[in-house]
Formats: structure tokens, C-alpha cells, sequence
């Protein structure tokens, strides 16, 4: 957010939880308030357990 802002644009980092479609259209809804229509989504979600790579699963 902040290099995108140093360089003269608008971003914000906004977190909902991907698994609750409401969550998401608040969040869709949200965004749109503050800055307008959405033009670029970083979606950045997922789920990880550290474990030996012997030990996991495919």
C-alpha cells in the first residue's frame, strides 16, 4: 500500500474471511465506498500447516 501510494495512487489493504460470501460482499461494498469501483484485487488467501514434507499429505 505504501509504494503504491508513494508513487501517487489510491490502495488500501482490507481483509475478509474468503470463506463467508457475506463477508465478501460487505468487503466488495466497503471498498467501493471509499475509493470507487474496484480495478485491481490482490487476493492473497490461504490456508497452510507447517509439517515435515515427509508428513504431508498430497
Amino acid at each position: 500500500v505504501a509504494s503504491i501510494e508513494a508513487s501517487g495512487g489510491e490502495a488500501i489493504a482490507v481483509g475478509a474471511d474468503v470463506g463467508d460470501p457475506d463477508a465478501i460482499t460487505a468487503m466488495f461494498a466497503d471498498v467501493s465506498d471509499r475509493l470507487g469501483p474496484v480495478e485491481i484485487l490482490v487476493n492473497n488467501a490461504g490456508i497452510t500447516r507447517d509439517d515435515l514434507l515427509l508428513r504431508m499429505g498430497i
